[in-house]
């Protein structure tokens, strides 16, 4: 194992900073009005804030440039920014990191509890634990311990919370709230199965992942598509998970040969070092967190975040990890 190095670059930090300043705004503009947590609210108080925000705005993902800014920003550079806060803590630079920390994780917290979302939640938890399985021998030992600390009341907010939402919707079920929880979290695998056990009778060549780089050619999928009337197969309203996504795109050869050659690639292009640096990092992040995102689904439209990422990637390495000065350097083989 190599040791953490890290050198300072003008350039990330400023990136860093701009990020504070995005998710400070989006928290202080977010429409926080749930005003109860009980376990009977939550859904309701879910529906109201969503209905409240289609009468405002309409479909509207924003109200104004500033925000489509500062959200877009937020959600791009979220990987990015984890990276930078892991090394805060690498640095000893605590104060730094709690609040990159506290940037990352709130606008998510926030967004789940207004729209009764359990699956966000749990892919940024994941997020996050990942980042700190490659970081964690380089962090200080009191530091760690808060990190601990900080990491079990989270834990146990989130399960609380995944516990209420699940109850406010499924109060009735006769699987039980326990039941209705571990039904959220695996469904996802029983539906791909259920979904693609009869035959396909097609593929949409790409339609749905590359939503928006064929919209702008023209060329999209008929509005309200449904995958079932269209392709013959049975998903209902269950998760498709990102595996199902791709044969509905692709066909089931095509995404042999995708998921055969785009790990390859991912791996070829993070190991161009014996360590990691902040451009392999990202890159690998990235990949991880639309893989345990794509335990649930692999939402249409999905390629603009991978031009996004490509072009981080690209940017971070060339730009930051110069050949004599990369930006940070953590060994490879700290995965344990």
């Amino acid at each position: 194992m190599g040791d953490f190095v890290y050198n300072k670059n003008a350039i990330f930090n400023f990136m860093c900073i701009i990020f504070i300043i995005c998710a400070i705004f989006n928290i202080l503009n977010a429409d926080f009005s749930v005003s109860s947590m009980s376990l009977g609210e939550i859904e309701k108080n879910a529906l109201d804030n969503y209905d409240e925000h289609i009468e405002n705005y309409g479909e509207a993902a924003y109200t104004n440039i500033i925000e489509r800014f500062t959200l877009n920003y937020c959600s791009w550079f979220k990987v990015a920014a984890l990276i930078g806060m892991y090394n805060c803590f690498c640095q000893k630079r605590n104060g730094m990191a709690f609040t990159l920390g506290a940037c990352i994780f709130l606008p998510t917290l926030m967004s789940s509890i207004m729209m009764g979302t359990r699956g966000t939640l749990f892919t940024e938890i994941m997020l996050f634990l990942s980042a700190f399985l490659l970081y964690k021998k380089y962090i200080p030992k009191e530091t760690k311990k808060r990190i601990y600390a900080i990491a079990s009341f989270v834990g146990v907010f989130s399960l609380l919370f995944v516990i209420a939402v699940t109850t406010s919707r499924f109060a009735d079920s006769k699987e039980g709230t326990g039941g209705s929880v571990l039904s959220y979290f695996g469904q996802a695998m029983l539906y791909f199965n259920n979904g693609l056990y009869d035959s396909v009778n097609g593929m949409l060549y790409g339609l749905r992942t590359f939503k928006t780089i064929t919209s702008y050619f023209g060329v999209s999928l008929p509005e309200g598509f449904r995958a079932d009337d269209f392709l013959g197969t049975d998903f209902g309203t269950g998760f498709t998970t990102v595996i199902g996504m791709l044969i509905l795109d692709f066909g089931f050869i095509g995404t042999m040969v995708i998921v055969t050659i785009i790990p390859s690639v991912i791996n070829l292009l993070c190991s161009y070092r014996k360590t990691f640096t902040v451009a392999s990092l990202y890159l690998y992040l990235f990949f991880f967190n639309r893989l345990i995102f794509g335990v649930f689904t692999n939402g249409s439209g999905a390629d603009l975040h991978y031009i996004i990422a490509i072009f981080f990637y690209f940017f971070f390495r060339f730009a930051l990890d110069t050949k004599k000065k990369p930006t940070v350097i953590v060994a490879q083989n700290n995965i344990v």
